[in-house]
C-alpha cells in the first residue's frame, strides 16, 4: 500500500536536522571540541533528511509565499550560524597550534 499522506516541501529535511543536532553535541565532546559536534549532527541531519524527502515525500504540498519567505531567513540563519562555527573552531585550531 503506498503512502498517500502528503508533507510540506522540506519537512523531512528540517525534522532531520532538528533530531541530528543535539544527538551532535556528544560527538563534539569525544572529538574536543563541542562546536564541532552540532556541525557534524547537522551535516547528518541534511542528508538523512533529503533522504527521507526522496523516499516519503514524493509529491510534496507547496509553501506559501510567506512559508517561503520564513525558509529562505532559516536558512540564511543556519548558514550563517555554519560559517560562524567553522570560524570559531577554526580560530581555536590555530590557536592552539602556537
Amino acid at each position: 500500500m503506498e503512502n498517500t499522506k502528503r508533507y510540506p516541501k522540506n519537512h523531512f529535511l528540517g525534522l532531520a536536522i532538528a533530531i541530528c543536532l543535539p544527538i551532535g553535541m556528544p560527538v563534539g565532546i569525544i572529538l574536543g571540541h563541542i562546536a564541532l559536534g552540532p556541525a557534524i549532527g547537522a551535516l547528518f541531519g541534511v542528508v538523512l533528511g533529503l533522504a527521507f524527502e526522496k523516499m516519503v515525500n514524493k509529491n510534496p504540498l507547496e509553501l506559501t509565499e510567506a512559508q517561503k519567505r520564513s525558509a529562505r531567513k532559516m536558512l540564511l540563519i543556519f548558514i550563517g550560524t555554519g560559517i560562524g562555527t567553522f570560524l570559531i573552531v577554526t580560530l581555536i585550531y590555530l590557536k592552539n597550534l602556537n
